[in-house]
């Protein structure tokens, strides 16, 4: 009874949307089965019903928030959004030290380390890649011999101000997860208006989910900070006027790209996007971002191919060979053709930059998942986390939809309605 009255508000809330309720539920609850089947594991639940269950109910009671928050006054929500992220701020600089150190779990991410490594020898002038380092909480090495580094030069330059002066990347969490909270305030209102119920319900359902707040934010980890980066740089770029955003926006989404070998596939779709929504200045915006993010790649690719870690993770599936012949062309066969479909679709107004990227960027992800399963006989959800970065922009499709896409004629049908 509970969660048919919650489905009925939900519902309520998000009139003309039943599509995009049931996405962003599917979605969510799909990136946070990689963190419950992880609970379940570690205090030896039941792991077959129990991760689906509880999924299910943070799924529907997260959606049941947001839409609620969305109601709310601008002064409230804000103070809402505040309180929020500064919680967030003390529980991360009472649990993450220890946490790093080994102390209350042993044998953590060492996504942070990689990071932190890499991006103080490259403000050092050395080269990030050969750098080294040791994870405390496990004993591992990140660096030659050991984890290899991933991120791309990009990502390390965006870190940069943060380990320069806090000496640890995983604080850029916190500042992207404020700027999306203004983005999303702004591009709800159309960028005519400051909505800060919609930006405050959207951050709510992001945080609801424990593969964002504990398998991510409270570890330091750094797929959302970059994933954050991507998606307002994307919209910046689409939605930017003056002449300084424009350069800014660009740069930015050139930096972010240039982050992760997979997001290097948004770029087709960001060009389509800027054609499509005749902007001023579409090639000035697209060749910056490209000039950006392969100006900052190549080079480092080519003082040493062979010591470029970040290039590692596209040999990743060739480990399900025993599962599907040839996975690699399966992978990047289908990426390939959906690029160009989701291209298309953009170019020809069925569909939004933001919604055609969280579909691309969750796709990988559900493909290791299926082989992963497949390969150990058992649901295998650790390679769900990877996509995160594909619901927070089905997240920020959703609620920016909710104002703009009723009042724009780039959109005959609008999306998502969450502010009556």
């Amino acid at each position: 009874m509970w969660l048919g009255r919650l489905g009925e508000n939900i519902t309520k809330k998000l009139p003309s949307c039943t599509g995009w309720t049931l996405a962003l539920f599917l979605s969510g609850l799909f990136v946070s089965m990689h963190s419950w089947d992880r609970i379940c594991f570690l205090f030896n639940f039941d792991r077959q019903i129990l991760p689906w269950i509880c999924g299910a109910g943070q799924g529907l009671t997260g959606l049941w928030i947001a839409c609620r928050i969305c109601r709310f006054s601008r002064r409230i929500s804000t103070v809402i959004a505040i309180f929020t992220l500064l919680t967030l701020i003390t529980a991360f600089a009472i649990i993450f030290p220890p946490l790093n150190r080994g102390e209350i779990y042993h044998g953590a991410s060492d996504r942070d380390e990689g990071l932190n490594v890499a991006t103080s020898a490259l403000l050092k002038g050395q080269y990030p890649y050969t750098a080294t380092g040791i994870v405390e909480a496990s004993g591992s090495l990140v660096g030659p011999g050991g984890n290899p580094i991933s991120p791309l030069p990009g990502e390390l330059i965006l870190a940069a101000p943060f380990v320069a002066l806090a000496g640890e990347g995983a604080w850029q969490n916190f500042f992207w997860l404020g700027v999306f909270w203004l983005s999303m305030a702004l591009f709800s209102g159309n960028g005519k208006s400051f909505h800060a119920g919609p930006a405050t319900g959207a951050l709510l359902l992001l945080l609801s989910s424990p593969t964002i707040t504990g398998a991510e934010i409270m570890t330091g980890g750094d797929l959302l900070a970059i994933s954050l980066a991507l998606l307002i740089s994307c919209a910046w770029v689409q939605r930017a006027e003056r002449k300084v955003f424009i350069v800014i926006s660009s740069i930015l989404c050139g930096l972010a790209i240039a982050a992760r070998p997979h997001f290097f596939m948004v770029l087709p779709l960001l060009f389509a996007s800027l054609l499509y929504r005749r902007v001023t200045c579409p090639l000035y915006r697209i060749i910056t971002v490209i000039v950006v993010s392969s100006g900052v790649t190549l080079p480092f690719w080519a003082f040493n191919p062979s010591g470029f870690s970040p290039l590692h993770a596209g040999r990743m599936v060739l480990k399900f060979s025993d599962v599907l012949a040839h996975p690699d062309r399966w992978l990047y066969g289908g990426l390939l053709i959906t690029v160009i479909l989701l291209g298309y679709c953009i170019a020809r107004g069925c569909m939004r930059l933001e919604t055609a990227a969280g579909i691309l960027f969750l796709l990988p992800s559900v493909f290791f998942t299926v082989l992963a399963s497949l390969q150990s006989g058992n649901p295998e959800w650790s390679y769900a986390f990877y996509g995160l970065t594909g619901w927070l922009f089905l997240i920020f499709a959703a609620w920016s939809y909710s104002v703009e896409g009723s009042k724009s004629t780039l959109d005959p049908d609008p999306y998502l309605r969450l502010v009556p």
